[in-house]
């Protein structure tokens, strides 16, 4: 989510626990029934979209992105938006903007930690570049991020 933290700040707690019951539901409304989605802290979240394809994926990242600005907060004075990053890999593993493959292939598993890591530093890269390049918006790996992480742990 962009700006939580000013949220909190500005609204109190109370209200920052609000956003977040109705962005949970939200994500419950929108995404489908074999996606995870977690908090990993602070205003990140993360959503594994399995068996899904880049297209599609670009896809259900627009439509949560919009249900996120859509999210009404009656008798309060503040909206809230979202910026993504997304990565996504083919059936070999290979990143489908032509990156090196990550280690394990096609052979993703939850418990392959090397990958997961792999994909969510990827995914931190791509939603950097979206928070810099104005917020409410979504980023695919590596096309728009590869100027903006010079400097970057990029992968």
């Amino acid at each position: 989510m962009d700006h939580f933290k000013r949220v909190n700040d500005t609204w109190g707690h109370d209200a920052g626990d609000m956003v977040l019951k109705q962005l949970s539901c939200c994500l419950a409304e929108t995404m489908r029934g074999q996606d995870v989605c977690a908090r990993l802290g602070g205003e990140e979240f993360a959503v594994l979209l399995p068996e899904t394809g880049h297209a599609e994926a670009c896809r259900a990242a627009e439509t949560l992105r919009q249900a996120v600005a859509g999210m009404a907060f009656a008798g309060h004075g503040f909206s809230v938006t979202s910026s993504l990053g997304l990565t996504t890999l083919d059936s070999a593993g290979h990143a489908v903007s032509g990156q090196r493959p990550v280690p394990g292939g096609g052979a993703v598993s939850a418990c392959c930690g090397q990958v997961v890591e792999i994909l969510l530093k990827r995914a931190d890269i791509a939603l950097y570049a979206a928070k810099k390049n104005g917020r409410n918006r979504t980023e695919v790996y590596p096309a728009r991020c590869t100027a903006i992480c010079a400097g970057a742990l990029c992968i």
